[in-house]
């Protein structure tokens, strides 16, 4: 990747947030569920941005909630680690940076952004599906599917509809699918059984994929919005230094 996309990269990044927990035991907690298969990390909507053609990608947590009696000091912790990322989405060692600022939509709440390096920037569409699903069934705690559909990616998809903010997104609709159909032999049935499944589209060959989704906040009532001192806001992982360090290097040449 280029140097002139790693100043787009910090550029961007620098309008969004970030923050999350801390180790070992820590960060177990904030990677699974509880016994009511709550994840201990929530939010009001997150958004992504896919940029295809420079291979990079962009989440934001917009107003992040923690669990009844999670401590916002192992958020803190795992983001001096640049382990946020790797927690609430997938491990990879792509993920370039975290940042942590109070929300632009409440002051009181604390946004998350993360970085990630698409892991093959020649177009490899299998790649690249399976990380974007990676991450959407592990932020929004439901499984999902995306298949190739002639010139569009066909995304399915199971629980409740997703209120889902997008201009390039078509044909949102709940669809009865045969699964003798679909490749399902890794999804526990528990997953997918009893459950509504719903479908939209995304055009291929697109330069930049955006979409916003809304969490439904009626499931937020077990938790309390992450506040976190705004004098140690924004608070930057490593990764995110090192790059702004890198940056500021060049500009003095």
């Amino acid at each position: 990747m280029s140097i002139k996309y790693l100043f787009l990269f910090l550029f961007v990044l620098s309008f969004w947030g970030c923050a999350f927990f801390s180790y070992n035991r820590e960060k177990n907690e904030f990677t699974g569920v509880d016994s009511k298969n709550r994840k201990f990390v929530s939010f009001e909507s997150i958004s992504i941005n896919l940029y295809w053609g420079w291979g990079l990608m962009y989440v934001q947590l917009n107003q992040i909630y923690l669990l009844h009696k999670t401590r916002p000091s192992r958020f803190q912790n795992i983001l001096q680690k640049d382990d946020l990322c790797n927690s609430i989405y997938f491990k990879s060692d792509n993920w370039l940076g975290e940042i942590a600022t109070t929300s632009a939509s409440n002051d009181e709440t604390v946004d998350l952004a993360c970085g990630y390096l698409l892991s093959d920037i020649q177009k490899n569409y299998m790649t690249i599906k399976h990380e974007f699903a990676d991450l959407l069934k592990n932020s929004l705690n439901r499984e999902f599917m995306i298949l190739d559909a002639d010139t569009s990616f066909q995304v399915i998809y199971w629980g409740d509809s997703l209120e889902i903010e997008s201009e390039q997104i078509y044909n949102h609709r709940t669809v009865n699918y045969s699964l003798k159909n679909l490749n399902l032999q890794d999804i526990p049935d528990s997953l997918y059984l009893n459950r509504s499944v719903y479908e939209f589209y995304l055009p291929k060959k697109a330069f930049l994929y955006s979409l916003k989704i809304k969490m439904n906040l009626s499931f937020l009532k077990d938790y309390e919005p992450l506040k976190i001192d705004p004098k140690l806001l924004p608070l930057e992982s490593p990764k995110y230094k090192a790059l702004k360090a890198s940056e500021e290097t060049l500009k003095g040449k």
